[in-house]
């Protein structure tokens, strides 16, 4: 029996970022506008750390999205 392999759609992503003086910290959430129940978030009082973690979160994401899914052939 043989199978086809489905590629998963490609991810879109809103990423908004900004520093919170008061507790002097680099804040980022990761969105899909498409699933409202998906959702990353972070923080880091240092912005390089902050935006590894982005891409770190991003590439994770990516990945997750990429996946190839075996699909059994229809007889």
């Amino acid at each position: 029996m043989s199978s086809n392999l489905l590629l998963l759609p490609p991810l879109n992503m809103d990423i908004q970022m900004w520093y919170n003086k008061e507790v002097s910290q680099w804040r980022w959430t990761l969105t899909d506008p498409l699933d409202e129940s998906s959702m990353e978030s972070g923080s880091s009082s240092e912005l390089e750390v902050a935006l590894e973690d982005v891409g770190r979160a991003i590439g994770w994401l990516v990945d997750k999205g990429s996946r190839k899914v075996e699909v059994p052939a229809v007889r």
